[in-house]
């Protein structure tokens, strides 16, 4: 895929959503958020109830891909991210349109920094569906 825009996995940072990496789990850990990072290259983490608590390596954790923005480009870059971060989750979502005027043949429901025509017309330069 092309370079990620708004659709990123985000930077390790307190509160952030992640899961162990292959080989390091402890038991059935599914996701965990980080509660603290320490300069030394360890963080804790905890599952949401609090009841699971660990403290790993940086390099032992992905972190859960996030989705900031609706347009084709961003949500095709977002799925791209969650087959890497866990291949079982199949994100789904409604139909794709532009936030202004509705039309999914308009160029910004295709990336967020085309310009929105307004039209519905196929054929249309910037459009998925041209």
């Amino acid at each position: 895929m092309g370079e990620m825009t708004k659709s990123t996995v985000p930077p390790l940072t307190v509160g952030a959503r992640v899961k162990l990496k292959e080989g390091v789990s402890f038991g059935p850990i599914k996701e965990l958020a980080i509660d603290r990072i320490f300069k030394n290259g360890w963080l804790e983490a905890s599952s949401d109830d609090r009841r699971t608590r660990v403290k790993v390596r940086h390099q032992d954790v992905t972190v859960k891909p996030i989705l900031s923005c609706w347009c084709f480009t961003c949500v095709d870059d977002y799925v791209e991210a969650m087959e890497k971060y866990d291949p079982r989750i199949m994100p789904t979502w409604g139909f794709i349109m532009c936030p202004d005027c509705g039309n999914k043949r308009c160029p910004k429901a295709t990336h967020h920094d085309h310009a929105c025509t307004g039209s519905n017309e196929p054929g249309q330069e910037g459009s998925r569906y041209a």
